[in-house]
């Protein structure tokens, strides 16, 4: 190979490098900031935590869409869980589990708005 070639892959392979560990510190600093939210969300109070919730699903009509239904998943599952007499252990142990998932799902993509947040503030 000559001089220029070895050159140029030298630096190909430089660029790469960079831009994979630009990429890797991004990931890093993303998944310590989404669990950092997780954290919070853990810890606050009723009205802190229906605040925070509300207000990271309520899209801004332009560049993100409203994800209210999620908490509507979360009321109606909870309704649905105390409107039914179960049968069985099993049939209340769905209900249950209906309930815990339909909040995980709301939690996960207020985290997300959270953190894509703070990152884009941190970013400035």
């Amino acid at each position: 190979m000559s001089a220029i070639a070895i050159s140029i892959d030298a630096a190909r392979d430089a660029a790469h490098r960079r831009h994979t560990d630009e990429r890797e510190a991004y990931t890093a600093r993303y998944e310590s900031t989404s669990a950092a939210v997780y954290d919070e969300l853990r810890a606050a109070g009723q009205e802190l935590l229906s605040e925070t919730l509300w207000s990271a699903l309520d899209g801004d009509g332009m560049r993100t869409a409203s994800q209210l239904h999620l908490l509507d998943a979360v009321l109606a599952a909870a309704r649905d869980l105390t409107a039914v007499e179960y049968k069985t252990d099993v049939e209340r142990s769905i209900a249950v589990a209906r309930v815990i998932n339909a909040y995980r799902i709301a939690e996960a993509s207020a985290v997300v708005r959270i953190a894509d947040g703070r990152m884009l503030r941190g970013a400035r």
